[in-house]
């Protein structure tokens, strides 16, 4: 189940999707999608369903971690085996258990869950990612059956998982047909399970995967063991219905666009509704929208109109954010100090971009001569995210030698021809500014009356000079090398 956002907002959702397993990069149990068509099959079973028959270490049709790791020459870890204990078997003469435990591998040590997958399982150091082939299958089994039995291991409380998932390829990547995933806590001795198969599409799968993982996270409790056995599936689905993804309420942010889609079926006709009136021009299997309301697909088979589930937008606002930069920060020297990032509100937000260290503050140092980037983000309590980018302009300034310790200078731009800004503290106002030639003599003098001072140097020759700035007391307080280019 998912849906797409086209803006910057973040996205807050609430979707009853699948759990999707990753341990350690190595075995994925199932990700999944939905969609929808019409068709009755007669069921098939499912092989070595009692875990009966085991050929090399592994049981006959199914992938096992053990295999994965006895693939890259390693001893094999035992994380899956072939138990014939007469406790630990249900139906006929062995079971499947599946141990959690810690192995060294190619990858160093890793805890490694006891995996059990119908068709193969495997990994590819090309990628870094699992491979996981399930067995053909095109049937609609209305519910799974098996039989089960869970000990956590010393170091805490665990959980095993079965899931069944079934799928089929289409022009558009492979969808999940069906699904459901059963949890498996602590039973000190064998239990039934029987779930039903939630479908989300009426189209005929063409793959099933049936597997088995003796934990229930990333984190596994090691030594933590899981019994399969007798898998059998029960009735059929032969229902047709109209299906809705997502078919779950969801929270989004002003801006964003959720996607709907249904199956796509010719010559089924189509028609989506918000709040009970068809929308304009929604006549398609997919439909975009960026409105609050509820939402469902009406679907027309033949005489027949189908209605699916419905589901709620809630769509969230953007925070107010603005950011506009203090005309004290607007142009800086490469070689200035870092620089605290003002002007901008609420003040929860943070500030990203050029040259912006992990504080929020403006490194010059860091940045690039010329236009820097620099972001204001603020998330609000929606989780919704808006932001606003301005431009820190970042210069060399040269020949700058400052007399006390944490003044701040800046010269610019330099060499200059007609103006020239120099920018000090506040300390220096009611000081002076005195330029001098190449002689020594003094050429221009004027009094520091703001921060930020425009000082007219197209008065000046061509040529190198030298300009001092003083406090009130006469003290000189810096000096820097400039250039006339007129």
């Amino acid at each position: 189940m998912s849906y797409s956002l086209n803006s910057g907002g973040k996205k807050k959702r609430f979707l009853n999707s699948p759990k999707i397993y990753t341990v350690k990069k190595i075995y994925t149990l199932a990700a999944f999608s939905f969609f929808l068509t019409n068709l009755i099959f007669a069921q098939a079973p499912i092989p070595n369903a009692s875990f009966e028959t085991w050929n090399t270490g592994e049981p006959t049709a199914w992938g096992t971690s053990d295999g994965i790791l006895v693939g890259f020459g390693l001893p094999d870890p035992t994380t899956a085996e072939q138990d014939t204990a007469a406790a630990n078997v249900y139906a006929g003469s062995s079971s499947v258990r599946l141990t959690n435990k810690n192995v060294t591998t190619p990858f160093g040590a890793q805890d490694i869950p006891g995996v059990v997958s119908l068709g193969t399982i495997g990994f590819d150091l090309g990628t870094f990612s699992p491979t996981i082939s399930g067995y053909a299958y095109t049937d609609r089994p209305d519910s799974v059956r098996f039989a089960a039995k869970y000990t956590s291991g010393p170091g805490g409380t665990d959980t095993g998982n079965v899931a069944v998932t079934l799928t089929k390829w289409t022009p558009g990547g492979r969808i999940v047909i069906g699904n459901i995933r059963v949890p498996i806590a602590d039973v000190s001795s064998f239990t039934v399970f029987t779930a039903k198969i939630t479908y989300h599409s009426a189209l005929a799968p063409d793959t099933l995967l049936v597997q088995g993982i003796a934990t229930s996270s990333q984190t596994s409790v090691l030594e933590s063991q899981l019994w399969l056995d007798d898998f059998s599936f029960l009735g059929l689905d032969t229902a047709f219905k109209a299906y809705i993804n997502p078919g779950t309420d969801v929270e989004i942010c002003d801006g964003d666009t959720v996607r709907f889609r249904t199956d796509n079926m010719p010559p089924n006709t189509y028609q989506w509704f918000r709040n009970d009136v068809p929308v304009n021009a929604a006549a398609a299997p997919q439909f975009f929208s960026v409105t609050e309301g509820t939402y469902y697909v009406q679907v027309t088979n033949g005489g027949n109109v189908y209605t699916s589930d419905s589901m709620h937008i809630t769509l969230n606002p953007l925070p107010a954010v603005s950011y506009t930069v203090a005309a004290s920060q607007d142009t800086v020297c490469l070689n200035s100090a870092v620089i605290t990032l003002t002007g901008a509100t609420p003040p929860t937000g943070i500030f990203i971009g050029d040259a912006v260290d992990s504080a929020g503050n403006f490194n010059p140092s860091a940045a690039v001569a010329g236009p820097n980037d620099v972001t204001y983000s603020v998330t609000n309590v929606y989780g919704c995210t808006a932001s606003v980018t301005q431009v820190i302009f970042a210069r060399l300034c040269t020949g700058i030698e400052v007399l006390e310790e944490g003044l701040k200078v800046n010269i610019y731009p330099n060499p200059a021809a007609d103006f020239m800004t120099i920018e000090t503290d506040q300390k220096l106002i009611g000081g002076s500014i005195e330029v001098f030639d190449a002689l020594g003599k003094l050429v221009l003098s004027e009094t520091i009356t703001s921060a930020k001072s425009n000082l007219n140097v197209g008065v000046l020759n061509t040529g190198l000079y030298t300009v001092r700035l003083l406090n009130t007391a006469k003290k000189a307080m810096a000096n820097a090398k400039i250039g006339i280019a007129q």
